[in-house]
């Protein structure tokens, strides 16, 4: 069986904002493969504070828009460009979320750094159809607005 191609989608400074229906960041598969998250990092560039967010990881079956694009970066520079697309920032278009999917939940204290690796055969999986993907929504902030970056891990 061929390796699978994998890329990644680093993002920075992308203010926390409330919303259980805009993302703050997405990845819309293609139809010609399935994207497959399998590990992730985030933490906060803003100055420490006693904060906490609510944060998930939904699908979405519209492509997203009106953000900042980010362009996938392959893992293997021999690899070609990745047929996912990213983008980032609270003015991303609010996709269509798909009802009662949320795949992955988690209490974020601002001053954490978290890094979760999904294990083989566990990652998140988005259908191979167009403009269908995941993204992170933020629906609770506790204490003072504030900016996380991170980095998606993901193949196709």
């Amino acid at each position: 069986m061929p390796r699978a191609r994998t890329y990644r989608v680093p993002f920075a400074n992308v203010p926390a904002a409330a919303s259980s229906t805009v993302p703050v960041l997405g990845v819309n598969g293609a139809s010609t493969v399935r994207l497959r998250l399998y590990d992730m990092t985030y933490g906060s560039d803003t100055t420490p504070a006693n904060a906490a967010a609510q944060f998930q990881i939904v699908r979405i079956t519209t492509a997203l828009a009106s953000g900042t694009a980010i362009t996938p970066r392959p893992d293997d520079p021999a690899d070609p460009a990745s047929t996912s697309t990213a983008m980032q920032g609270p003015s991303i278009g609010a996709p269509t979320i798909t009802a009662n999917s949320s795949v992955y939940e988690n209490g974020w204290p601002q001053l954490n750094n978290i890094r979760h690796p999904f294990q083989e055969g566990y990652e998140i999986v988005a259908p191979a159809t167009a403009n269908n993907g995941l993204g992170i929504i933020v629906p609770v902030i506790n204490g003072t607005a504030w900016d996380f970056v991170g980095t998606w891990f993901f193949s196709e």
